[in-house]
């Protein structure tokens, strides 16, 4: 699995300072904006850890993570979302996901969650 970190949202803001934060320290990102260039890029390169939005265009996240999982099951998931409705985060702690971390977005944890993936 390489050591790559994906990063997809809908919003180029967000995958722009979030990359430029990961990769101050010196961790390799890749981001996109869309779901099927993530699943592409998933396929490729197995990327150790997917930061990824609920509320995308092409497909919500549900349909991703199904898709991605499929391709990548040992990858790590992360769910970014603003929404804070406990029924989806349930959800998505039932299909998968690995952890659910809130907009805006703990950066610190972030950080900690790579170093747990990559000691």
């Amino acid at each position: 699995m390489d050591k790559m970190i994906l990063i997809l949202d809908d919003e180029q803001e967000c995958v722009l300072s979030l990359k430029k934060f990961l990769a101050h320290f010196l961790h390799e990102v890749v981001i996109t904006l869309y779901p099927k260039d993530a699943l592409e890029l998933i396929q490729t390169y197995k990327p150790m850890l997917v930061l990824f939005d609920y509320k995308m265009p092409e497909m919500n996240g549900d349909q991703f993570l199904e898709k991605a999982k499929a391709l990548s099951p040992k990858t790590r998931y992360v769910l970014m979302t603003a929404y804070r409705d406990d029924l989806t985060l349930e959800r998505f702690k039932k299909i998968g996901v690995d952890e659910v971390m809130m907009k805006p977005l703990d950066l610190e944890k972030i950080l900690a969650l790579i170093e747990e993936l990559n000691p």
